[in-house]
């Protein structure tokens, strides 16, 4: 994730200490499931149990990555009617 505007450098980097648990400036590392535990590293537990990956994957952020994917669908009424008349 280095050099993406968007993600967070990594952990230890000079000048980059999140604030967890918390609103961070604009980031808000708060999560939906309650405070989270940090490790002996420094780094953000799953709050959920283990998952066994270590770090944060190919995600941008340190601990929680909130996200809102929208799905669209379509029905055509006309089948459906069809059906069931």
């Amino acid at each position: 994730m280095q050099g993406k505007p968007w993600a967070d450098p990594d952990l230890g980097q000079e000048g980059f200490a999140p604030k967890w648990n918390e609103e961070d400036g604009l980031v808000h590392r708060v999560s939906w499931e309650g405070p989270y535990d940090i490790d002996e590293d420094g780094r953000p537990l799953n709050p959920v149990g283990r998952t066994g990956m270590k770090g944060r994957g190919v995600l941008g952020k340190w601990g929680v990555n909130h996200a809102a994917d929208c799905i669209v669908t379509r029905c055509d009424l006309h089948l459906i009617y069809n059906y069931y008349y």
